[in-house]
This record gives C-alpha cells, structure tokens and sequence, in this order.
C-alpha cells in the first residue's frame, strides 16, 4: 500500500541535492523519477519522450511489482490511442501536470485499448508532469498507482505542480550538458510515419468527416453521450452515426473496430495522406477479424 504522505511542502533538500548532484550524468532520470515519488509515492511509471516526427520513447522505466510487462507492443501501434499520447500530440497541451480521469474518456476502461494494453501494465490511476523545453523537447514523468494503493487525489496533483519548475529547470541544465555529447541523430521513423497518417485519415474514403470525429472518440474510450457533447450533438445523433459507421465498414462491434484501425497500419503511405483502408481492402493476404469468416 501506499505509504501516508509526511506532510512536509515541497522537496526534501536530500532528494534535491541528489536530483542536482546528478545533472549531466546517465543516473539523472532514475533520480528525477525518484524525486517525484517521494513526494508523491506510487508503485511504479516510467519517463517518456515524445516527438513529432517518430514514436515515444521510454527514457525510464519502474514497472509495478505485481508485474512485469512487455512494453514493444505499446510502441508497435496502440500508443496512438493512449490518452495521454493524444492529449500531448493531437490536441497540443502544453507543459503542466494532467490527471488520467481529466484525460481518458469516460468509457476508457471498456474500450478495447484499456483491455488489449492498459489493462495488463496493472496501472489504476496515472499522474503525468509534463516538461517542454527548446527544440520541440516533449518529456513526461508518469507516476502510477495500481488498485490496491487507490487513486490519486487533487492534493497529489498539488504537490507534483509544485515540482514542476524545479524538475524543469533541472531538465534543461541536464539536456544542456548532455547535448555537448555528439551523438548522431535518430533515424526517421517510418512506422511512426504510417501511424500518424492512419490516424488522421483511417476510412476517409468511406466515412463522412463527422462519422470519422466519431470513430476517433470510439476508439479513444469515449461514451456516446460524451461524444455528443464534445461534438455538440445529440447522443441519438451519436449512436446513429456509429451504427452507419459499422455498415459502411463492415463490422459489426468497437473490438472490431479497433483490429481494423491496427490492421490498416502497415498499408498507410508514410509520404503521402491517403486512406490506408483503400490499400489495406486490396491486399490478397490481409487479416481477417476477428468473428469474421
């Protein structure tokens, strides 16, 4: 279980003399982690960098100690539906601490994402400090508790604000003096590439605009009634759209949905914005979905 918090505001001078101490050298980001479990404590997380042009990576990693998991498939196309990956990278939030229940869609943990990957990290509530920096730095810290420790509260995602501007000034001297280093630059990502066109232009050529806006909060883990309202329509309105959603392409529920999104990722041309759909119904050998004959 998670231990009381002791009371005391702000970080102890320990760890931040040790967060400090640490600057420029390859234990940094195990110490920034640390730091930000002492004041909030967690059983596990991890930190995540993000970019525009190639998928998120995993600076560092605490799993939980009730389990292990394999993170590559996470990396291999699903973290496009991640919560957090959306509200960094589509909607453009910028630097700040973010709650998973402020984030996630209010059927988040019904939609297939949750149950396929989520589910299996043993993660019950997430917080999320989020660090921008020059050139397009994107970093977070996710400090998660599983079911048996119980969910954040509002004076947790205080005291991990109140972190914020020493892990940011910390951040910065530490890429700083880590960028002196020369080393060469990462390759382009072409998978990432293919996900993000998938994203914005998955059933294009069969979908209107609205049934597509509808699609995204489907997959996202949003309800028809919350869709209704980000929409500003109707959930009738909602729920009639997704029924002429699973006519138009041929399914019959969102598990289905959901494979056919991650099917089409491989057909999707990293050059040029088409609907991977189209390629992806002309391919002689593609998957089936599943319930399908």
């Amino acid at each position: 279980m998670i231990p009381s918090r002791t009371g005391q505001s702000g970080l102890p001078f320990g760890a931040a003399a040790m967060l400090f101490d640490r600057i420029g050298k390859a234990n940094f980001l195990p110490a920034l982690f640390a730091a930000a479990a002492e004041l909030v404590p967690c059983d596990g997380g991890c930190i995540m960098e993000y970019f525009e042009d190639r998928k998120p990576i995993y600076l560092f990693h605490k799993p939980s100690p009730s389990r292990t998991v394999q993170v590559d498939a996470y990396f291999d196309g699903p973290y496009v539906l991640d919560p957090f990956f959306r509200l960094h990278m589509v909607e453009g939030a910028g630097e700040g601490v973010y709650w998973l229940g402020d984030v996630a869609g209010d059927d988040f943990t019904r939609s297939d994402y949750y149950k396929t990957f989520y589910a299996l990290t043993d993660a019950f509530d997430e917080l999320d400090l989020h660090v921008t920096g020059p050139g397009g730095l994107r970093l977070s810290v996710f400090l998660v508790r599983s079911r048996q420790s119980g969910r954040f509260d509002r004076s947790d995602e205080a005291e991990l604000a109140a972190f914020l501007p020493v892990a940011r000034a910390a951040l910065l001297r530490h890429v700083a003096i880590s960028a002196s280093a020369d080393e060469p630059p990462a390759p382009e990502d072409i998978w990432h590439a293919k996900l993000l066109v998938t994203f914005g232009h998955f059933a294009a050529s069969v979908l209107t605009s609205r049934e597509r806006e509808v699609v995204m909060f489907m997959l996202n883990g949003y309800s028809a009634g919350l869709t209704g309202e980000k929409l500003g329509i109707s959930e009738g309105t909602v729920r009639n759209h997704r029924k002429a959603i699973h006519k138009k392409l041929d399914i019959g529920s969102q598990a289905e949905l959901f494979a056919l999104f991650l099917n089409c990722i491989p057909f999707a041309d990293a050059d040029r914005p088409t609907d991977p759909l189209i390629a992806y119904e002309m391919a002689p050998t593609r998957r089936v979905l599943p319930g399908k004959a």
